[in-house]
């Protein structure tokens, strides 16, 4: 994909701020995925007729830049995806999804809201459910917190960043 994507013009940029950082920034451009999709919606085809910004055709790919641990836009040709967490306490939290277009995009005409939100829409409530069962675990008197597996590499480097992001001065 990066040659692809670099012979169009376009930038695959990539980088991974640690636990150290002020933001634990990350910026990433990759495929969709294996099967070729044009755009991240239900059947991958084009979710907007008009491409975003400079963009002549599709290329193809994702690019996921991560502000901090509750800030992230995902970046498509034609369309992107900002969300945004607001912890207000242990076990709550509001999520705020807002999907852009081209500011020529007309709704109906050149994309249909359901097929642009689709994805993310069933993902949220897949997510949703995990997150509910997992509090539930967790909140169980039987519960016993172990080590992080090899596939929590991200959550392990956000508690070290958060621990440092609230430890007070000496």
């Amino acid at each position: 994909m990066d040659v692809k994507t670099l012979a169009m013009g376009h930038p695959v940029p990539e980088f991974e701020r640690d636990e150290n950082s002020l933001d634990l920034a990350q910026l990433s451009r990759v495929p969709i995925n294996d099967r070729n999709f044009a755009s991240e919606t239900r059947d991958g085809k084009p979710g907007c007729k008009k491409l975003m910004g400079k963009f002549r055709e599709y290329d193809r790919g994702e690019t996921a830049f991560v502000f901090n641990p509750t800030n992230y836009i995902l970046a498509f040709n034609d369309f992107a995806l900002m969300v945004r967490f607001t912890p207000h306490d242990a076990v709550n939290t509001d999520v705020q999804f807002s999907w852009l277009v081209h500011k020529d995009a007309e709704e109906g005409v050149d994309y249909d809201t359901d097929n642009l939100i689709w994805v993310w829409d069933v993902t949220t409530k897949q997510d949703k459910k995990i997150t509910e069962d997992n509090n539930a675990g967790i909140m169980s008197s039987r519960y016993r917190p172990g080590p992080y597996s090899m596939h929590e590499a991200r959550v392990a480097t956000f508690v070290r960043w958060y621990l440092n992001a609230i430890r007070l001065p000496a």
